[in-house]
């Protein structure tokens, strides 16, 4: 399948004074929402730009059927990605945070904040706090403990 892409993002992700950048990509024939994403981080060295780190298992369903966008926000800043996308559960809509910080010793992004705030119209809106600090940016798939 054939990708587009539909965000390019540059920030030094590896805080070493060069611009990285990060390209997110979906198939080319999916409509106005954002499922089936990869999300590819390039490293710059010595002016040149090469593929770092790569994940397609964030944005891996259509989640659940439900007719929400999917990826709203990818943003970079400092060592730091940010991520924010739309999910249902159990009916319920939810709005997801991740929070990627660059880790020097594992050469790639731990999983820094990971949060579910919850609306549906017939319950109180509520906020849930995933663990954090238990996954890498290259291996994550969207998964939300809370225990």
């Amino acid at each position: 399948a054939s990708m587009k892409i539909i965000y390019r993002i540059e920030s030094d992700l590896d805080l070493d004074g060069d611009k990285d950048f990060i390209l997110v990509t979906k198939p080319k024939e999916q409509d106005i929402r954002n499922f089936y994403i990869n999300i590819a981080l390039y490293r710059q060295r010595n002016s040149n730009f090469y593929l770092w780190h790569e994940n397609s298992d964030i944005f891996k369903d259509n989640p659940n059927g439900c007719m929400l966008d999917g990826l709203e926000k990818i943003s970079a800043s400092s060592g730091q990605i940010k991520i924010n996308y739309s999910s249902c559960y159990d009916r319920k809509f939810a709005n997801r945070t991740l929070v990627f910080s660059y880790d020097s010793d594992n050469d790639d992004f731990l999983l820094t904040k990971n949060t579910i705030a919850f609306t549906s119209p017939d319950t109180q809106s509520e906020t849930i706090h995933c663990k954090h600090n238990v996954a890498y940016f290259s291996s994550y798939d969207d998964r939300c403990q809370w225990w």
